[in-house]
């Protein structure tokens, strides 16, 4: 989500503001991330979606010390069905869906719509903002913008992440 090196858990907290749940997608080799979270305390629970078979159990591997952790095997399009975990209470979400083919489906859409279509003020941080304009499968960053403005979030592209705050 930030240059290698960098702690993604830095960028969360900077945009931590009381929200009860942390949800991210893509959790195989986010087991670092998903410690030093739980390590700060900021959240009551981490929820993290993985599609891919081998990067979920790379996870339950990795997380499974972790005592606020879920892991769920699941594509991410679905989220919607999952939001009903966070009924009520806001949420941090760090969206990472892609793949490492240009041309590849990216639930980018669908994640945001079932975001955007609870009425509680989630933050919402989305990597690789770079290739929306360069991939052919992926929304151009125009649109991503454009969605979040009409639903009621600012919105800010900095350092290769799309930050995107309700009003």
């Amino acid at each position: 989500m930030v240059d290698e090196g960098a702690d993604k858990s830095d960028l969360i907290a900077s945009y931590y503001t009381g929200q009860t749940y942390f949800v991210e997608t893509g959790c195989g080799r986010a087991a670092e991330t998903l410690q030093r979270v739980e390590e700060r305390e900021l959240f009551d629970h981490a929820f993290s979606i993985e599609v891919d078979h081998f990067n979920y159990l790379m996870g339950l591997e990795n997380t499974w010390r972790l005592n606020n952790v879920t892991l769920i095997h699941s594509g991410s399009e679905y989220l919607s069905m999952f939001l009903d975990f966070w009924k009520e209470e806001p949420c941090l979400f760090c969206l990472d869906a892609h793949s490492t083919d240009p041309n590849a489906y990216t639930p980018i859409r669908e994640e945001l719509a079932a975001i955007f279509y609870q009425p509680w003020g989630h933050t919402i941080l989305i990597d690789d903002a770079r290739l929306f304009d360069e991939w052919p499968a992926w929304p151009d960053l125009s649109w991503v913008l454009a969605e979040a403005e009409a639903n009621g979030f600012d919105h800010e592209v900095k350092d290769d992440v799309i930050r995107l705050v309700p009003r």
